[in-house]
């Protein structure tokens, strides 16, 4: 039987009975944020999740954001005083796709929503910030067919101030955006170029403030070279992580380049590759910077693990050189989206999981100190270590109006005969029965609880509960 690794302090999935995806996450404050999307809570059939979490990771707040529609969270940032979350968004027929941005404080309080929204499907793709601004990403379809890719820049308060319709110098069949950084009053986006001969390279464009191209190169060899996330770093470089199957063998591996701001390579690097592995692919998602100018590249890995898919985390010095390697996961498949180096020197790696949760997927968290070269870190459970209190209901929200489930002096109580299932916040079943009586809540985990009923003739209704320790 697998035990905890040493060098990890925690792990757990969180998410309902649904579907979770996660996107981003950030430290502010001592405190770590976690945001995604989920299906099943909320006011629509896709809503934003977000997770408050305490330092010790032994305690969470939930909260979803969204309309009655869909909202299904594509990237978020973070300037230091604000959150900005894009959102794609579909508000139903005859309304077409396109995209929001929240601006929220610290504490999850949305403060500003700004929507974008023309005839067509405006698809987003990523989000920067900084101190004076906000910059988003964004395709343009038009009867299906891809029209132009743009960038749409606001100041902080989300007016808008100009867009960038976004071009290439190079004699390409197609080309493609994945991420982009502020810089400068500018913005550097990078993407992927596809040659007459489908070879496909990595694509790197600066664009000044005012909207010119002024600078554009590509990397790669002789297949495939993708382009997932860019990263400004200290050393004032850039640092594009991604995926290749140019360098060993047809399977991809992570592939990870430091150029300078004028599009010089300085280094490019190959991670993954192993002989005795077929079929395996390494894909790199996302790098962030450590202390001594030390890279952490975030890969989602089939040729290491624990199960079918894992994290995987590489070491890297300011050089490129290997330092330590290691993978991180459950039994089944696990895609990593984002990282992080906290203030305590911790690595928080974010994804999603269908091993741990109930749902279809979960997310999932890893808080490590260390990347240590040996066997893959993976975990045959996931802790719980939230606080079992006597439990008084905050807050009640129904899809469902006349509400068959109402709560009554800190307990359930049915209006129709049936059954009833309560998950708990990390979407585990924590009590069921019968619901022709009232049902206690005593002795319930804090936070989320979900009370599915199913009537005896039909009639089936979902509700969220917030259940904090008692007064």
């Amino acid at each position: 039987m697998h035990s905890f690794a040493q060098d990890t302090i925690f792990n757990v999935t969180l998410g309902t009975i649904g579907e979770e995806d996660a996107v981003e996450l950030f430290e502010v404050n001592g405190r770590y944020f976690l945001f995604g999307s989920t299906g099943n809570v909320g006011n629509g059939q896709s809503d934003i999740y977000m997770v408050d979490a305490s330092p010790a990771l032994n305690a969470f707040t939930f909260s979803t954001l969204g309309t009655g529609g869909i909202e299904r969270l594509k990237d978020a940032s973070y300037n230091g005083q604000h959150f900005f979350l894009l959102s794609q968004m579909y508000e139903g027929f005859g309304n077409g796709y396109g995209w929001r941005i929240d601006r929220l404080d610290t504490h999850l309080v949305s403060e500003e929503a700004i929507y974008h929204n023309l005839p067509g499907v405006l698809l987003p793709i990523a989000i920067d910030c900084d101190a004076q601004g906000v910059a988003v990403l964004y395709q343009e379809q038009i009867d299906g067919e891809v029209e132009n890719y743009k960038v749409r820049k606001y100041d902080t308060a989300l007016t808008f101030i100009n867009e960038i319709q976004l071009e290439t110098l190079g004699d390409w069949d197609e080309w493609s955006y994945t991420d982009l950084v502020l810089y400068n009053d500018g913005v550097f986006v990078v993407g992927n170029a596809i040659a007459p001969l489908f070879q496909e390279e990595v694509l790197l464009q600066y664009y000044s403030s005012a909207g010119s191209l002024e600078m554009e190169e590509t990397y790669g060899d002789s297949l495939v070279d993708l382009a997932s996330s860019i990263l400004f770093v200290s050393d004032s470089t850039l640092i594009i992580t991604g995926t290749s199957n140019s360098k060993f063998t047809s399977d991809f591996d992570a592939y990870v380049l430091k150029v300078s701001l004028e599009g010089v390579l300085i280094w490019e690097k190959y991670f993954g590759y192993d002989v005795n592995a077929n079929n395996k692919d390494d894909r790199g998602i996302k790098t962030c910077e450590g202390e001594d100018e030390r890279l952490l590249v975030g890969v989602t890995t089939e040729t290491y693990g624990e199960g079918g898919k894992d994290f995987h985390v590489y070491e890297i010095d300011s050089s490129g050189s290997f330092l330590e390697g290691n993978s991180f996961g459950l039994p089944e498949d696990e895609e990593l989206r984002s990282i992080r180096v906290t203030s305590d020197s911790s690595i928080l790696i974010l994804g999603i999981s269908n091993s741990g949760g109930i749902g279809q997927t979960d997310l999932f968290l890893v808080k490590t100190r260390g990347v240590q070269t040996g066997h893959p870190k993976s975990y045959p459970l996931v802790r719980d270590t939230t606080t079992v209190v006597n439990g008084q209901v905050g807050i009640s929200d129904s899809r469902r109006s006349p509400s068959l489930i109402s709560v009554i002096d800190g307990s359930l109580r049915f209006d129709a005969e049936g059954t009833y299932e309560l998950y708990d916040v990390l979407g585990r079943l924590i009590g069921q029965g019968a619901a022709s009586h009232q049902v206690s809540l005593e002795g319930t985990t804090s936070g989320m609880v979900l009370v599915v009923f199913r009537g005896l003739r039909g009639p089936r209704e979902v509700k969220k509960i917030l259940i904090g320790p008692a007064q």
